[in-house]
């Protein structure tokens, strides 16, 4: 008891001879909101002069080794506290724990923001207030209500409105052969025999040329069929070839070469009298005339076509240069 009464004396006694500005924490009374200070000073027997019993404010308990401000509420020394434990004074902010409570934020790798943190509106994003709520809105585009069909060159546009998923685009979906695989994409047209290609700024031109030679250059062929159903086999040419079909009972076929390797026209003409009857056309296998890998009706006495060997696309096909 007597040691305990000496010590408060001897605070007692400090804090009646001094006034001192700010003590280092050494001890915590967080029961009672006290602490006991080191206040640097020495007294006549060369002690440490501790100021124990010392109130803080604000309630948060500093901790050891922490320097406070010391103050006073009047004239009389034993109205002393200390500052400290709150933001912005003695401690920093990182070394005080908030619980239940937002310490700070960040977007992603970017800086760490503590304090009065602000949020900007964006592009096609709004804020608004009310309360303690704060709500975030986005700006949509309306859809698009027409489709540009194809166009001749590359536009970025500068609409702001958005295409939806099933919009569709008018404007040549495929090319092909009759009978082939639809062709998508970039497709070249590849001029063949007698056949010339010419591009002018948005235009091609197809153009077919027929070898020259007189009339005695060609080779003419007279069928005169047996009977119904009867076929003639055409060899393959080495000159333009002229097939001349007369008195043709019904139901005969004129058989056309393979037309791989072949550059010369061959024309078939029926020369039934009167009326007649049609004649068939057929290609040979793996072979089409103008796509049609079927047989090809040849009309009555007035009928005549001129057919030309091409490969289009990699398939050997028969075009049909005249028709009559």
């Amino acid at each position: 008891m007597e040691l305990i009464q000496g010590v408060v004396e001897q605070s007692w006694h400090a804090r009646a001879d001094r006034r001192f500005t700010a003590g280092q924490v050494i001890d915590i009374d967080p029961i009672a909101h006290t602490c006991t200070l080191d206040v640097g000073a020495r007294d006549v027997q060369n002690s440490p002069v501790y100021l124990h019993g010392v109130p803080f404010s604000p309630q948060t308990p500093p901790s050891v080794g922490d320097v406070l401000n010391l103050s006073y509420a009047n004239s009389s020394p034993h109205s002393i506290s200390a500052a400290g434990g709150q933001l912005g004074g003695m401690n920093g902010q990182n070394s005080i724990t908030v619980q239940g409570a937002v310490s700070s934020i960040t977007a992603g790798a970017l800086p760490t923001l503590r304090g009065a943190v602000q949020l900007a509106a964006g592009s096609g994003v709004t804020f608004t207030q009310a309360s303690q709520v704060i709500t975030i809105s986005a700006t949509i585009p309306p859809a698009a209500t027409t489709v540009s069909p194809v166009a001749p060159a590359s536009n970025p546009g500068t609409l702001s409105s958005y295409a939806r998923e099933d919009h569709a685009h008018a404007g040549v979906h495929s090319v092909t052969v009759q009978g082939q695989v639809p062709l998508l994409g970039d497709i070249v047209l590849q001029a063949g025999s007698y056949i010339t290609l010419a591009q002018a700024a948005g235009a091609i031109s197809i153009s077919a040329t027929l070898p020259t030679g007189s009339t005695s250059s060609w080779n003419r062929i007279v069928w005169a069929p047996p009977a119904t159903g009867s076929s003639y086999i055409l060899t393959t040419p080495s000159q333009p070839t002229l097939v001349v079909v007369t008195a043709a009972p019904a139901g005969v076929t004129v058989n056309l070469p393979p037309a791989a390797g072949i550059t010369y026209p061959i024309a078939i003409k029926n020369y039934s009298p009167g009326t007649g009857n049609g004649i068939g056309i057929l290609a040979a296998a793996g072979d089409s005339i103008q796509g049609n890998t079927g047989t090809w009706n040849l009309g009555s006495a007035t009928g005549e076509m001129v057919l030309l060997p091409a490969d289009v696309a990699g398939q050997q096909v028969w075009m049909i240069l005249s028709l009559g």
